[in-house]
């Protein structure tokens, strides 16, 4: 159900009306990635708090984080914003909105403490199913609007290739190769989710090495491995992990029948390459992959355009271009990952079940 008025809007400006929102959570993701100076050159809006701040359809009323420091950044950045260490003190400012930067496990009582939720954003990971399914279930019993920060879906030269360019460049695809660092539930899950956007659905998995835990990742209990993705189109998609202490990167290299896509720094740059004669035989054909033609960068938009897109969507005007439902399917590829390494590598439809053999990890 939509919105009721009087909880959609406490201030106007003109005729807009404006979402009285909260971010619960003032870390990277939410406030500091805009303080990069080099992620400020594509990402105009990089953090959760920039994206709010820079958007006419919401107002941001109230800040918690459960660290001082945090919460001191916080009141000097938005001297006009309720700052708390308490998510339930901002239930009294009846907000519709939450952005939700903390760890999956603290999602569920932040929802439930803010009464008037219409709308959400949450970050990656969902978690594990006994952490994301009752996030789920609440969403669903308050009708309350679920877009996930898989920021890949607002980018407006994803989507057109999601949405049919791709083919239409390179042909159907016959292979793909991805590579990924800093945890498979990290930067892990933004490939697997490109993958399915890019690609179509993924109906099997099969880890090619084991699922080894790595305290030095970003979020607790994370690790990597390497592993196979079958896609409902016949085609499979062979990924490797990297160790970011040597370099980043987050990519994938699709082959097609007619050319090659490459989507190489973490998004940033994209490049196609055409069918062309073979150099080395006649009558044969070959990829130019030594002549790419850049297809322009339009990652900065991304995040952006998923507040755009919740706005709207809280408006009824709109669908969710991330919605809760598909990032459980990219979660659920996870959790299969993670069996078929406790199998010791074998290939898993993705079925009811493999979700309970990953939570015992």
């Amino acid at each position: 159900s939509l919105p009721s008025m009087q909880h959609v809007a406490r201030s106007r400006c003109g005729d807009l009306v404006r979402l009285r929102t909260v971010l619960i959570g003032f870390g990277h993701a939410a406030a500091t990635f805009g303080d990069d100076p080099f992620m400020a050159r594509w990402f105009p809006k990089a953090s959760h708090l920039q994206c709010l701040l820079g958007h006419e359809g919401f107002e941001l009323v109230g800040i918690a984080d459960t660290a001082e420091s945090a919460r001191v950044r916080a009141r000097s950045r938005l001297p006009g914003v309720v700052v708390t260490n308490d998510t339930a003190e901002l239930a009294k400012l009846q907000p519709v909105v939450a952005v939700l930067a903390i760890p999956p496990q603290q999602r569920l009582a932040a929802i439930e403490a803010l009464p008037d939720l219409r709308g959400i954003m949450l970050e990656k990971p969902l978690g594990l199913p006994a952490v994301r399914d009752p996030l789920v279930a609440v969403c669903a019993r308050r009708n309350i609007i679920a877009q996930v920060h898989f920021w890949r879906r607002g980018d407006p030269a994803m989507r057109d290739l999601g949405g049919g360019a791709l083919i239409h460049r390179i042909g159907v695809a016959q292979a793909a190769f991805g590579l990924y660092g800093n945890g498979l539930r990290n930067n892990g899950s933004h490939l697997i989710d490109l993958v399915r956007m890019l690609l179509g659905p993924i109906t099997a998995v099969r880890a090619t090495s084991a699922f080894v835990h790595d305290p030095t990742l970003p979020l607790p209990g994370d690790g990597q491995l390497g592993f196979v993705l079958d896609l409902q189109s016949g085609a499979a998609v062979a990924v490797q992990a990297v160790d970011f202490r040597h370099y980043r990167e987050v990519a994938l290299d699709i082959w097609g029948t007619v050319g090659r896509l490459a989507v190489m720094q973490e998004g940033l740059s994209i490049s196609e390459y055409s069918l062309a004669e073979n150099r080395g035989l006649a009558n044969e054909r070959e990829i130019a992959s030594d002549r790419p033609a850049a297809i322009q960068c339009m990652a900065g938009a991304a995040s952006p355009a998923l507040y755009d897109n919740l706005a709207a969507a809280l408006d009824g005007t709109a669908r969710l271009l991330s919605p809760l439902s598909s990032a459980c399917e990219t979660e659920r590829v996870i959790d299969g990952l993670i069996a078929s390494a406790i199998s010791g590598g074998a290939c898993l439809k993705l079925e009811a079940g493999l979700v309970q053999m990953a939570a015992k990890l």
